[in-house]
């Protein structure tokens, strides 16, 4: 599925970048426009590791410490967020999304994979490249 087509209720993963939401995952609450939709990061079941490299992530990211244990954050929740920083997991198989909910390294691995997938997609031939495959 594409961005283009995100529709409330759709999982997607945030772009492993310098932002606060940085390979976190979250669930499309409301469409603002073409560009922008608003995704609640409160609603995924992290594994205990993953919750531990998410208050490590955002204690270096506002300079201080978090509070481990307690999920969420006060400093995530709802977030606006453009389309280009997502990617719409909805259909994600159960081992990836048990994968990506228990390392940020594997969050940003399938990501990264993905976006590779997409960018081999020849649209006029509606097919893959040398990657093969569909996510």
């Amino acid at each position: 599925m594409t961005n283009e087509a995100l529709a409330v209720g759709d999982l997607v993963l945030a772009a492993p970048d310098e932002t606060i939401f940085s390979s976190l995952i979250g669930t499309v609450v409301a469409l603002k426009n073409d560009s922008e939709v608003v995704v609640d990061f409160t609603t995924p079941e992290y594994s205990q590791n993953r919750l531990i490299e998410i208050d490590k992530q955002l204690g270096e990211y506002y300079g201080r410490p978090t509070t481990p244990g307690v999920w969420p954050p006060i400093d995530v929740d709802c977030a606006t967020m453009p389309l280009d920083s997502l990617l719409c997991i909805t259909e994600i198989d159960p081992d990836n999304l048990r994968s990506i909910l228990d390392s940020q390294h594997d969050a940003e691995e399938f990501y990264l994979s993905a976006m590779e997938q997409m960018q081999a997609y020849d649209i006029e031939t509606q097919s893959f490249g040398a990657m093969g495959g569909m996510l």
